[in-house]
């Protein structure tokens, strides 16, 4: 533990810790009040060693009086153990007061059994006054020293006029007895609540460690796979591991290669972080479900799929979903690439394809969560094949034009009103058809909004 220096000399551990409790002075409170009740829930070895010691009293004295001293502290004990059981939240604020109450009955058990031995001429078997005293003290939980040491001397003189109320002389013989065990509890004390400061800044740097290594997670991960991990599931376990449908939608930036503009860095990153919130829409962890989920952002597009791993939303049609997703990406792209006041027109690319994807770990290297095509016609490449294929269909229908062009087996999963909005291309001319998807006869396409040219703004 490192030493730091003040204007006027070092600082030493103990002021360290002190400054820091302070700084930390509610925290602290609570940690104490906790400490107290561990220190209750625990004492029942001591409830078991004071009976032990009434049952040794009684036996080596005769006397059938010193059964009686020490029963109230075990029961206090006792009574701790029963009521921190039944309701924790009412016994927890109160367990400092209730750990002086149970030390408090302690002293006056050995002042007592004290006294009843000095009656009766058994001083040998006296339990020294100072070490009942140096016991009770060292269990002290105040934040502050000056706060302990008022509590234990409290205690000695407790005793000391319980002792004078029962025995004058005796406890003028003793008297020495009682700033022995105050100074000694208050040493242990001292010792014990430096070590419960250390401990506190112990455990709340870890909690600090902790909590910066899961907000860097977050950065990484879905927020339910970071709070899966903070309370122990494996990162295995947070996402689905398996194969499900999707709708796969490739997102393109048409031509971006000869964009040239100071801020089209910018904008484009923008559009992503806006295609990012309206895929976590309606995100939730049970059911595990969003509106889409990325699969992998690429230098001016990205993959993303609908249905899986990610559920669809309750009571939404995975199909018009995606229909519903291609015009808010094309809207996040417009919105932002408009402030780019660029001197052509801007336009983007969506292609989307229907099929069986899967989830899955890598077996080595970073376990970073990934989804790949799981059939033949692997919906995520065919939803990049399905966006080319508009740089066939516009110069033939429309020109320089944003388009969303779909596999046949998405429109048919389209509702009615959907289905309406599009146009068939035919597929049967070997120039027309899509690689990887031979079968297909047809796709279908339609038209989305551009950025229009600025009138010959160029670089901002």
């Amino acid at each position: 533990m490192s030493v730091r220096t003040r204007p006027d000399g070092p600082e030493t551990t103990d002021d360290s810790l002190t400054r820091y409790c302070a700084d930390h002075a509610e925290a602290f409170r609570v940690f104490l009040k906790n400490e107290a009740v561990s220190v209750l829930l625990s004492a029942a070895l001591a409830a078991i060693l004071l009976g032990l010691v009434t049952y040794l009293n009684y036996v080596k004295s005769g006397l059938r009086i010193t059964l009686y001293p020490y029963a109230p502290v075990i029961l206090l004990i006792l009574l701790a153990r029963v009521w921190h059981d039944v309701a924790p939240r009412l016994f927890i604020p109160v367990a400092r007061g209730y750990l002086d109450l149970v030390c408090a009955a302690g002293v006056a058990g050995t002042t007592c059994v004290a006294a009843i031995f000095a009656r009766h001429g058994i001083e040998s078997l006296n339990a020294p006054i100072q070490i009942g005293l140096a016991l009770t003290g060292a269990f002290s939980l105040y934040p502050r020293r000056q706060q302990n040491l008022l509590r234990n001397f409290l205690l000695a003189a407790f005793s000391f006029g319980l002792m004078y109320s029962l025995d004058r002389s005796y406890a003028a013989r003793i008297v020495v007895q009682y700033p022995i065990g105050f100074l000694l509890g208050s040493a242990a004390n001292h010792y014990l609540l430096q070590s419960r400061k250390a401990q506190f800044r112990d455990i709340a740097d870890a909690r600090s460690n902790e909590r910066h290594a899961l907000r860097q997670l977050n950065k990484m991960l879905l927020p339910h796979q970071t709070a899966g991990i903070s309370v122990g599931e494996d990162l295995e376990q947070t996402m689905p591991v398996g194969v499900g449908k999707a709708y796969v939608m490739m997102f393109d930036v048409a031509q971006s290669s000869r964009i040239r503009h100071d801020r089209f860095q910018e904008l484009l990153h923008q559009t992503f972080c806006d295609c990012y919130a309206v895929m976590i829409e309606r995100y939730q962890h049970v059911p595990l479900q969003a509106n889409g989920y990325p699969i992998k952002w690429l230098g001016d597009g990205f993959l993303c799929s609908v249905g899986f791993p990610l559920a669809t939303p309750t009571n939404a049609s995975a199909a018009d979903l995606t229909d519903s997703l291609a015009d808010s990406f094309c809207e996040c792209f417009c919105r932002n690439m408009a402030n780019m006041r660029y001197r052509e027109r801007l336009c983007c690319g969506i292609g989307v394809a229907k099929g069986t994807i899967e989830g899955f770990y890598p077996g080595n290297g970073p376990r970073l969560y990934d989804v790949r095509g799981a059939a033949a016609a692997d919906p995520i490449a065919l939803s990049t094949r399905y966006q080319d294929l508009r740089k066939v269909i516009l110069p033939a229908v429309a020109g320089d034009e944003s388009a969303l062009v779909i596999s046949e087996p998405v429109f048919l999963s389209l509702s009615p009103e959907r289905q309406a909005r599009y146009q068939a291309w035919d597929m049967s001319e070997p120039t027309a058809r899509v690689r990887d998807d031979p079968g297909a006869r047809a796709a279908y396409y339609r038209l989305l909004p551009a950025v229009p040219a600025a009138g010959g703004v160029g670089s901002g």
